[in-house]
């Protein structure tokens, strides 16, 4: 095998990044995650309150960004690993959210000394 053919095979396959915000994004595995959160979302038992439709898509968009940090952070993993995450980020929905904001609350209040807000998660929006 020439110094060529060998170029071009590892080439072929390493896979396609882009780069985004000095990031390199393995493009399919962001693809393939984005479609199945969206996915996911839309088969998943309602969520425990209701959500009008713009808090819908704003949840959403929300699990999208956090699984394109998951696929940022980590660009090694393979596109099959990274879509169950993403599924199973999109089916879990707002109490993944909700879950994640009480540990930001708890952490932040261990920092400063602050006392953690109420959990007002259930009120009427």
């Amino acid at each position: 095998m020439s110094r060529l053919d060998a170029s071009y095979a590892s080439a072929a396959a390493a896979p396609v990044t882009i780069g985004l915000l000095g990031y390199d994004v393995p493009v399919l595995a962001a693809i393939a995650s984005l479609i199945a959160v969206v996915l996911a979302s839309m088969i998943a038992p309602p969520p425990p309150r209701p959500l009008k439709l713009p808090q819908r898509v704003a949840l959403i968009g929300l699990l999208c960004l956090l699984m394109l940090g998951l696929v940022i952070a980590d660009p090694e993993r393979s596109i099959l690993l990274t879509t169950c995450w993403a599924i199973g980020i999109g089916f879990t929905g707002l109490p993944l959210i909700e879950e994640i904001q009480r540990r930001i609350f708890a952490r932040t209040g261990e920092l400063t000394g602050a006392p953690a807000p109420e959990d007002d998660s259930h009120a009427d929006s």
